[in-house]
């Protein structure tokens, strides 16, 4: 192959993967295999900027349940029973990440366009390719919690998604975190990962802090 790996070619496996037709670990080789080859048509994808990065020490303390954490947001009927002590599943991305506390850079994204008014599951593997080119990853739910809790102010988005893990619902349906953020608003309930992701959602992603942000 090539030394010059465009963004056509990178493009390309992530499109292949959306539709199934590429495993998820051979794109993923793919993509950090030649993410760093120098080329001036390479494509970098990293979305952070000063503005919508936020530097939040990460306890990974296990969550207190549903009664405790509504007293940290808005009061009864402000936290899903989702969170009421139930197991949680890790997406692929997000099996073996580092819990040592610490700090760690979050990042409100918007969803690529191409993965707009797509079902959340059908491309959660190839949103996670995509998104690991700038060194992110999705954030999971101890993690979406702690970013509620330490009170940023992500520019009024009103619904933020932390992909990277999963518990059933009272209603069978597997669901992932998401904050629901306004004004004055701070509600943690659940978004179906049968659901398609709108343009008014957004993604809630996960590195390690860097020295300077």
């Amino acid at each position: 192959m090539s030394k010059e790996v465009t963004k056509k070619q990178i493009g390309s496996i992530v499109t292949l993967l959306v539709a199934g037709k590429v495993p998820f670990e051979d794109a993923k080789e793919f993509i950090n295999k030649y993410k760093n080859v120098p080329s001036e048509k390479r494509w970098k994808q990293d979305h952070s900027t000063k503005e919508d990065c936020y530097r939040i020490h990460v306890s990974y303390a296990e969550l207190p349940g549903v009664a405790a954490l509504e007293k940290k947001f808005m009061g009864k009927g402000s936290v899903s029973s989702l969170f009421d002590g139930r197991m949680w599943s890790r997406h692929k991305s997000c099996a073996k990440i580092d819990e040592t506390p610490g700090d760690r850079e979050f990042l409100v994204a918007e969803v690529p366009t191409e993965f707009l008014n797509k079902q959340t599951d059908s491309v959660r593997d190839a949103l996670a390719v995509r998104l690991g080119l700038g060194g992110w990853r999705f954030a999971i739910e101890t993690e979406a919690v702690e970013f509620m809790e330490a009170r940023p102010t992500p520019q009024l988005k009103s619904l933020i998604c932390a992909l990277g893990s999963s518990a059933f619902g009272d209603d069978g349906l597997q669901s992932v975190a998401v904050l629901l953020v306004g004004n004055d608003t701070r509600i943690l309930t659940g978004y179906w990962l049968g659901r398609e992701l709108h343009y008014f959602v957004s993604l809630l992603l996960v590195r390690k802090a860097s020295l300077a942000l």
